[in-house]
């Protein structure tokens, strides 16, 4: 909840909280009067960008923070108040900074839940085996030559190699 005091025609914030666009009825404001606003009826305005909404705090002075100036985040929200005596305004005060409105998280009505893994393809020669992924394996190169070789195989090979070469 904010806190705010109305001394006379300024505004002194004396507590905050963030605030997320596309909070509903959440955030409240409670202003507490100085002596000069005793007998005039008080209301509270809120404004964000060009949004600007006004009403009446309750008696203890606290009252929601409208859902219109925290529709969109990047705006910075103020306050201010002004005072009536028999319809007239007899007091108003500047605006107070009560910060960011910051960027909500999105509702989304075609949201899906978490699935337990992530969405991936296993792809040729690829198996998923107690929860690791693992690659199937060839120790020479007849038949499929598209997975990969074996250290005993590319051993085995490099041996007929080396003897080839010794025979030379």
């Amino acid at each position: 909840m904010f806190e705010i005091i109305a001394n006379k025609n300024k505004l002194h914030v004396i507590r905050r909280e963030p605030v997320a666009s596309g909070s509903v009825n959440i955030h409240q404001a409670r202003f507490q009067f100085s002596e000069d606003w005793d007998g005039l009826e008080k209301t509270a305005v809120f404004r964000a960008g060009d949004e600007i909404i006004s009403l009446r705090p309750d008696s203890s002075g606290a009252c929601v923070i409208p859902w219109e100036v925290t529709a969109r985040g990047g705006w910075r929200l103020e306050a201010g108040c002004y005072g009536t005596r028999d319809g007239e305004t007899v007091l108003t005060t500047t605006w107070a900074d009560l910060g960011m409105v910051l960027e909500g998280v999105p509702i989304q009505a075609d949201s899906l839940p978490p699935t337990s893994s992530p969405a991936y393809g296993i792809g040729h020669g690829l198996k998923i085996v107690d929860g690791n992924l693992t690659a199937d394996t060839v120790d020479d190169f007849s038949g499929d030559n598209t997975l990969p070789m074996t250290a005993a195989g590319i051993q085995a090979i490099l041996g007929r190699i080396e003897d080839q070469l010794r025979a030379v």
